[in-house]
């Protein structure tokens, strides 16, 4: 891994770890970005956390979009390792009797063949981590999508409720609201 991706993988992580947990109570659970209890009662803290929404969603898609580049890349690498060992797998297919070896059995050739070289292994493992991280980004980004549709919901009930007089703010006066207060 050259010293891009490695920036790169760990610009990253540390946003995964650092940003993620300290702006979510400290937990590192995307459920936890689905935490309403403040903004039951409180119209003030729902219209302060519906107006984060955008600058977090776009957060979060820029991390994704790192994590996507990083995905790429490690699976062009592979490919590459691959491609430059197709000829080894198409001449031993032949070898074993296979006139024309199909895509299929040249991939599954390629992994029987080199199994052992631990290059190749290590970039697969690499391929699966990045796919892995993008991941886990993408559930905290459709997290964030969630939790931006939950808070409209309740916004538009409590809005609701307060135009009929069903709802009252904590510590105003309990006074009934509508036409026949």
């Amino acid at each position: 891994m050259n010293n891009k991706s490695k920036k790169i993988l760990k610009k990253i992580m540390d946003k995964f770890n650092d940003e993620f947990i300290i702006k979510f109570r400290g937990e590192n659970d995307p459920d936890k970005i689905l935490y309403f209890e403040d903004v039951i009662d409180n119209p003030h803290e729902l219209n302060k956390q519906m107006a984060a929404i955008p600058s977090l969603y776009a957060y979060w898609a820029s991390v994704k979009r790192d994590a996507k580049q990083l995905e790429v890349k490690r699976s062009n690498t592979v490919a590459m390792m691959e491609s430059n060992r197709v000829r080894k797998a198409v001449d031993s297919l032949k070898e074993k009797g296979s006139k024309t070896p199909t895509t299929l059995a040249i991939h599954n050739e390629i992994k029987v063949l080199f199994k052992k070289d631990v290059k190749y292994q290590k970039a697969l493992q690499k391929e699966k981590e990045a796919n892995e991280i993008t991941e886990k980004v993408g559930v905290i980004e459709r997290a964030v999508l969630s939790k931006q549709e939950c808070l409209r919901t309740i916004a538009q009930l409590t809005n609701g409720m307060m135009n009929t007089g069903l709802y009252v703010m904590k510590g105003k006066p309990k006074k009934r609201r509508g036409p026949d207060a």
